[in-house]
């Protein structure tokens, strides 16, 4: 099990202590300055390559997980109800267009005295229009869930970013060693070492 030299909160907190790290790595261990330039290396000098491992294991948190799946799952029922978006102005025209017929129709029927009701091309009008008008709820109601999904999804995306900067906050580094290697670790996993030559051959 390895021993664990110092330990900070997160990415800022080990970054911004490169004076203590290395105190309590001397107080705690005889370390060689060769092992000692090796790992400084590793840590400092290559800093962009552990912040990019680093921001992995934000992303894999699972908070982060549960947010995209989230998002995912909202966006996939926006899509789904954005049909009766588009649908509902093709309805609509679809309406107007059958009270138009039927007042042309009437007007034609009248100037020719005949009851509109008795004309099969305005009956078969007016039924076209009375279904057209009882779809109008629910495509309303598919709306509806259409403008919940979006309030939704954009409210979870304004949050994303927020709660990365928060998990950040949350993910621990330390320096362990198991008495061979110098290891960083990263949350629980270590993420980069350094074999502990001169300090073992010097023993």
């Amino acid at each position: 099990m390895p021993k664990v030299i110092c330990k900070y909160k997160n990415y800022d907190e080990f970054y911004k202590n490169r004076t203590s790290i290395w105190a309590e790595i001397r107080r705690r261990m005889d370390i060689h300055a060769a092992d000692t330039a090796s790992f400084d290396k590793l840590i400092f000098q290559g800093k962009a390559a552990i912040r990019l491992t680093y921001d992995n294991h934000v992303e894999d948190a699972p908070e982060m997980k549960k947010a995209r799946s989230n998002i995912a799952a909202l966006e996939k029922e926006k899509s789904r109800t954005y049909r009766f978006v588009q649908g509902l102005k093709s309805l609509e025209d679809e309406i107007s267009a059958k009270h138009k017929m039927l007042r042309v129709l009437e007007s034609q029927l009248q100037q020719k005295e005949i009851d509109p009701k008795t004309d099969p091309n305005y009956r078969d009008t007016a039924k076209e229009l009375k279904k057209l008008i009882k779809a109008q709820p629910a495509v309303k109601k598919k709306i509806q869930e259409y403008d919940k999904a979006l309030k939704a999804l954009e409210q979870a995306e304004a949050n994303y970013d927020p709660l990365k900067k928060l998990v950040e906050k949350t993910i621990p580094m330390s320096v362990q060693t198991d008495g061979k290697n110098m290891m960083l670790y990263i949350g629980g996993r270590a993420e980069a070492s350094v074999r502990l030559r001169a300090t073992l051959a010097q023993k």
